[in-house]
């Protein structure tokens, strides 16, 4: 080649990779531009609406302009936003998701999904969970990890039927037996069946009713009845309906995908021929992904090549190897995938280690409070204890010192009776007794007082104020009507045969105290011996026997019990049974 050659040779790469930059460019710009205009329309919509636009275009297969509507959407969340916007959010991602998956491109869509799923669980939308389930079980089953996607559609599949949810109850289960009719493994899938059985499908709702006849149909084909099979599997096949599915067309691929299976299982090769056919227009029409169009080529040129049509097999056989020439990017994106699932584990385990490192603290927080608590509770246990056992010693000093008054004074009563009953014998030398009388009232503690002044016009001598203390201590003391609520001085007067007036003067100069108070000691005095008296308690209330001795109340009787003794009735009774234990 001369030097002239090769300049023009060169010349002409270097104008097609000038063009080449050029159109690329000019594309860019383009697409920049569409973008651009579109956000400008958009950018001020609410998400809800842009939501609803973006589904309309996803079911009018705009799969761009849908995105276009989801991204919007997705580049205006809000971290504070109400759960109502989070869920909007959250079905973005999954519709993003899923038209990524149908071009092909799973890395992106389990990336969607992987965001729809920490929404999801962040805000609990339960009812979302088993679509993102489904979703990523089909990506690991184009990624052939059927292991791994039976397991999320299982998971699916539970968690649908917990919700009541006939549609997404549907994908779980076409998804699993559809694998399971293409390996020839439907045996192995029994307890999905008795699962899906056992949960009482509404057949009322269309979504159920399909369940319910695809449900039967695997049954039977797992029964090995597959003539039967194919005829509930038609059954099925005539429920599906634009209304029920967003793409019906996708169940209807794998429905016929399954049925052209089990014709080929019956040896009706043609027949099996002729709906797989019907899968392949199916595909093209709606644009189905390669990987179930894959299945359907292979399957393809199998029954061709049993049918001994070699060029028809040949024909599907090189579309097989058409698109498993993009295998290579295939198996480098689902090692992305792979990867994005470890790191979306290792975060949710560092975000659980968080989360129970955050709990600790606060649990220690929550013991050092308790202990704190504990202390100060245990420090004023402690406290009021002392408090306790000293009120507890004042009371028993209290009953000692009333215990002692009261024996005292039946020491006293009994000396001045018998000084009474001399009195008497030496009535007729009360002239020359009196100073001696009157210094044995003082030895007994019986103060005579000065008389007063409204005493003046007594006719009383001392003689007669002797006899008259005598039988009013003789009614008190063995007259069990000084214990009536209605015995007053009047009556004991009338009981001695004396005027009040006289009763009065003499237990004033001789007491220091009126009747009323006079009465109101004897009648203490007899409730603390009954109070005291394992019997008598035990068979009364204090109630009872404040009543028994005359107190017409029960807070008198404790106003006039507390003056008497110091003590209430219940720590006077606290008192007597320490005193008997010798605490």
């Amino acid at each position: 080649m001369n030097d002239g050659m090769f300049h023009r040779v060169t010349l002409w790469l270097r104008c097609c990779l000038a063009g080449v930059v050029l159109l690329c460019a000019v594309g860019l710009n383009s697409a920049e531009a569409h973008y651009g205009d579109f956000y400008n329309q958009w950018k001020d919509t609410d998400v809800a609406t842009l939501l609803e636009h973006g589904r309309k275009c996803d079911m009018a297969h705009d799969d761009e302009r849908a995105l276009m509507f989801y991204r919007l959407i997705t580049n205006k969340m809000e971290k504070n936003a109400s759960p109502d916007v989070q869920k909007i959010y959250a079905n973005a991602f999954i519709n993003m998701g899923a038209i990524f998956q149908n071009m092909n491109d799973n890395q992106h869509a389990y990336e969607s999904f992987m965001r729809a799923m920490e929404i999801v669980e962040k805000y609990d939308f339960e009812g979302m969970v088993p679509y993102i389930y489904t979703d990523i079980g089909s990506i690991y089953q184009d990624m052939h990890e059927y292991n791994t996607a039976m397991d999320y559609h299982r998971r699916a599949l539970d968690k649908a039927l917990s919700n009541r949810d006939w549609y997404i109850t549907e994908v779980a289960a076409e998804n699993i037996f559809t694998h399971a009719i293409v390996n020839d493994d439907i045996k192995r899938y029994g307890d999905v069946l008795t699962h899906i059985e056992q949960h009482n499908i509404d057949t009322s709702n269309p979504c159920g009713k399909f369940v319910a006849r695809y449900t039967r149909a695997m049954r039977l084909l797992q029964q090995d009845s597959v003539t039967s099979a194919i005829t509930a599997m038609d059954h099925a096949i005539a429920c599906v309906s634009d209304s029920m599915f967003e793409r019906p067309e996708l169940i209807m691929f794998d429905l016929y995908h399954c049925k052209s299976l089990m014709l080929e299982r019956m040896g009706q090769r043609e027949a099996a021929i002729t709906t797989l056919h019907r899968c392949e227009q199916m595909g093209e029409q709606h644009d189905i992904g390669s990987i179930k169009m894959t299945e359907v080529s292979k399957l393809m040129s199998e029954l061709y090549m049993k049918n001994g049509q070699t060029d028809s097999a040949y024909v599907y056989w090189n579309k097989v190897y058409r698109i498993n020439d993009t295998a290579g990017d295939s198996q480098e994106r689902a090692s992305r995938i792979r990867s994005m699932q470890s790191l979306y584990d290792l975060n949710k385990k560092n975000e659980e280690i968080t989360q129970a490192n955050a709990r600790n603290r606060m649990q220690s927080i929550v013991l050092t409070v308790i202990g704190l608590f504990s202390l100060v509770v245990l420090g004023l246990l402690l406290y009021l204890y002392r408090q306790k056992k000293a009120l507890a010693q004042q009371h028993q000093e209290l009953f000692r010192r009333n215990a002692e008054v009261i024996q005292r004074e039946e020491v006293e009563r009994k000396q001045l009776q018998r000084y009474q009953e001399q009195l008497s014998q030496q009535h007729g030398e009360l002239q020359q007794l009196r100073q001696q009388q009157m210094k044995s009232a003082a030895d007994y503690k019986f103060v005579v007082a000065n008389e007063p002044v409204k005493y003046a016009d007594s006719p009383l001598d001392e003689s007669s104020k002797l006899d008259m203390l005598n039988q009013i201590q003789q009614v008190m003391e063995s007259n069990d009507e000084i214990f009536s609520p209605e015995f007053t001085i009047s009556r004991l007067a009338e009981l001695i045969g004396v005027k009040s007036r006289w009763i009065s003067q003499v237990i004033n100069e001789f007491y220091q105290k009126n009747f009323n108070a006079y009465l109101s000691e004897i009648r203490i005095h007899e409730a603390c011996k009954r109070l005291t008296d394992d019997e008598e308690r035990g068979q009364y209330t204090i109630e009872a026997i404040s009543s028994a001795v005359g107190f017409k109340s029960r807070s008198g009787f404790f106003v006039a019990f507390k003056k008497v003794t110091g003590l209430s009735p219940t720590e006077y009774i606290r008192a007597a049974s320490r005193s008997r234990d010798g605490v």
